[in-house]
């Protein structure tokens, strides 16, 4: 495989300051392993409740469908899935009457054991000795603790205040070398008389009773170590819109206006591609011409791993919510910017017009205009969805039907997966390591299919990614030859594809993978609680019946050449059922 080009740092526009080390406390719960290089008893359990921890110290909430049954599921890996909208929020200082305190609301208690109570009360399941030692490290480092202590007398004894929670920049910090608020950085909740008077980029609390939940813009600094204090337990900043790329000046407050700062008045969504260069400015742009880090820039720099490995890349369970949170808040930006960019779209929205008018004659122009369309470079969008399915049929009735189609397979026991993994990680703990070694041997696998011909001349590759259940990654291929290549009998079949057991002496390598990965597991009347298992037969027709020749069925379908040579394979597949396989139809 050729050496890869990652872009973590854009070429080197992206400057970042590098992450800081989790306190010992937490490093030890996280990442503590024994002699053999396992994970202790101790790490374990606080790994498997790791998201109840966080949801204990948290500052706000996560709304979203979250699919707990799967997040449940024995069988494979952990996979954090959300439906829907995924926003966070923050609610009152003080819940209402008959419900229990959560979130921020248990940082206004007054004493760390009152605090460690209520948490107590509210998580259970949870360990006491770990639940007190993560208290006491967030008490002593994170700036928004020391924040909500400072104030919590003003908040239980006025029950009408409205606070703001407000990041108070220093003139120098540039943010591409700190991200390190302090205490004296994180202003001490000012009171407001008017909610309204925030601005957008303020975190507002509210003491009122009956008052709405408030949410959080995903473009401020402090809502990851608002959310995640676990695995930002110093108060890190995470990406604003101010961070310029590398040789751009910084200038605090650049994009005052009338008065306002930058945290009180965000960038329009129209305004976040092209940034906010002027002509005589030089060095790095960004895409667009734009001067700034990116949203999705920023989280590409921030989860690429390094030496030693930085706190997400050891949070497991939660660096899943993570990464759905930040894939959510790129979706959410890039939507924002569609919706605020429709005029420089028109054509798209004029197309979009014809269509729905041609479809429905009730429908009028007026009503179809009020609708925020979607461009074809949207990824996933209707247009871009319809746009590759019409490539594709045009591909097919150009060069023919196609003659293989290939399902290439994440898996987690490659070498270069295992290789990077921390002492005592799993597959399961890195989905970012799992997804980048998969793109790599996909891009592999196209090159050997179309450069180097390991199939024939290959003339067209058309594939589609998609995740499985278990959390791993899963490519649908369809290759079609050229006339020269074309499957055009039995033989070329057999030349191409093999479904029967490999010669173990002759053929180790081969007999080894697919021993390894290609035996179906044991179901029908001997394993009925098999996943393949529908009304008492398996849903795949496992076991096919023994065929000395390879022909085609009358419904035109390829009957494959399984002999019955007498060999046969050994082992135990994922339920403990010993597997002791003839050729006979489970290749």
């Amino acid at each position: 495989m050729n050496a890869p080009l990652f872009r973590s740092c854009e070429s080197g526009r992206v400057e970042l300051p590098a992450p800081t080390l989790l306190p010992p406390p937490l490093q030890r719960l996280l990442s503590a392993v024994d002699q053999e290089g396992k994970r202790t008893p101790e790490s374990i359990a606080f790994h498997r409740l790791v998201r109840h921890y966080n949801n204990a110290f948290a500052f706000t909430s996560i709304c979203a469908k979250i699919d707990e049954e799967l997040a449940k599921a024995l069988r494979g890996g952990f996979t954090f899935r959300a439906h829907g909208a995924l926003y966070h929020r923050v609610s009152t200082l003080h819940p209402p009457p008959g419900v229990a305190p959560s979130f921020a609301q248990l940082y206004v208690f007054d004493t760390e054991d009152e605090q460690f109570q209520r948490r107590r009360a509210a998580f259970t399941g949870l360990c006491d000795e770990v639940l007190r030692e993560v208290q006491t490290v967030l008490h002593a480092l994170h700036p928004h603790v020391l924040a909500f202590k400072s104030n919590a007398e003003r908040i239980r004894n006025d029950p009408s205040v409205s606070l703001r929670l407000q990041l108070v920049e220093r003139q120098c910090n540039d943010p591409r070398r700190y991200n390190l608020p302090s205490a004296h950085e994180i202003a001490a909740l000012i009171p407001i008389d008017d909610v309204s008077e925030s601005g957008r980029r303020c975190i507002v609390l509210e003491n009122r009773e009956g008052s709405d939940l408030h949410f959080i813009d995903e473009a401020d600094s402090m809502h990851l170590s608002l959310r995640y204090p676990l695995i930002y337990p110093r108060g890190e900043l995470g990406w604003s819109y101010n961070i310029p790329l590398r040789d751009r000046p910084y200038v605090p407050n650049a994009r005052a206006r009338g008065g306002a700062t930058v945290q009180e008045s965000a960038p329009r969504a129209d305004e976040e591609e092209p940034g906010y260069a002027s002509a005589g400015e030089d060095g790095p742009r960004g895409r667009g011409g734009s001067t700034r880090v990116t949203q999705q820039e920023w989280w590409k720099h921030h989860i690429h791993f390094r030496t030693p490995l930085q706190p997400t890349l050891r949070a497991g369970r939660l660096f899943h919510e993570l990464l759905v949170d930040a894939f959510a808040a790129i979706e959410s930006a890039r939507l924002r910017w569609v919706r605020h960019n429709q005029v420089s779209l028109r054509s798209g929205i004029y197309q979009g017009m014809q269509d729905a008018l041609a479809q429905n004659e009730d429908v009028t122009g007026a009503s179809v205009g009020q609708n925020i369309y979607l461009p074809p470079s949207h990824i996933g969008s209707p247009r871009q969805m319809r746009e590759a399915y019409l490539d594709a049929m045009a591909l097919v009735r150009h060069f023919g039907p196609p003659d293989f189609f290939i399902t290439f397979t994440a898996n987690p026991a490659w070498e270069e997966i295992q290789r990077e993994l921390a002492p005592g990680q799993s597959h399961n703990d890195r989905p970012d390591l799992v997804a980048r070694v998969f793109q790599l041997k996909l891009t592999q696998l196209r090159q050997e299919i179309l450069k180097k011909h390991v199939l024939g001349g290959a003339c067209v590759l058309c594939f589609t990614i998609e995740f499985q259940k278990r959390g791993l990654p899963h490519a649908h291929m369809l290759a079609i030859l050229d006339r020269e290549s074309r499957i055009k009998s039995a033989d070329d079949i057999d030349a191409a594809i093999r479904a029967d057991l490999p010669d173990a002496v002759e053929e180790p390598l081969l007999w080894d993978v697919v021993v390894r990965n290609m035996l179906h597991a044991k179901c029908g009347p001997e394993n009925p609680g098999a996943s393949c298992m529908r009304n008492q037969k398996c849903r795949f027709r496992f076991p096919f019946p023994f065929c000395d020749e390879t022909f085609l069925d009358e419904g035109k379908s390829v009957v494959y050449r399984r002999p019955d040579n007498g060999r046969y394979a050994e082992r135990q597949d994922g339920d403990g059922f010993p597997l002791h396989k003839p050729a006979r139809g489970f290749v």
